[in-house]
């Protein structure tokens, strides 16, 4: 790095407090796997299709997956529609290898027994996901 660069871009951080991080200091994304969390807050057929797209994408590309079904996403597993096939494609996450985890509390306020694609877990969980991945999504 030339002479006064760092402590220029210590400045531009300071100041600037969304900046967060040099170029020397963000892990290159083709030597290192990302760990990726993803919270899962909806029912909505596309919206849990797309959550699902996007992490066997990452699982493709050799990243860590984890997601954590909260809320209404606890139903996910039981979403079906004509144009969207949100089962299908949690079935695929499943299957590459993919960590999944529910809320057992929003699955006991619905009534709704944990299985294979909505194994039972708890906020602890949820915590330690977000704690130790690189990246968290909430999509809801």
């Amino acid at each position: 790095m030339p002479a006064g660069l760092g402590a220029a871009i210590a400045r531009v951080q300071r100041s600037h407090p969304r900046v967060i991080a040099a170029p020397s200091q963000v892990r290159s994304r083709e030597h290192s796997r990302m760990h990726l969390g993803i919270i899962l807050e909806t029912n909505d057929a596309e919206r849990i299709w797309n959550a699902f797209r996007l992490a066997n994408t990452a699982l493709d590309a050799d990243h860590t997956v984890e997601v954590f079904l909260l809320g209404d996403g606890v139903e996910a597993p039981d979403v079906q529609t004509e144009k969207f096939n949100p089962h299908g494609v949690m079935v695929k996450y499943d299957r590459e290898g993919g960590e999944l985890f529910a809320c057992g509390t929003c699955m006991d306020s619905r009534d709704i027994e944990s299985g294979d694609l909505r194994p039972h877990s708890t906020m602890g969980e949820c915590l330690r996901i977000v704690e130790a991945a690189d990246e968290v999504l909430t999509i809801g």
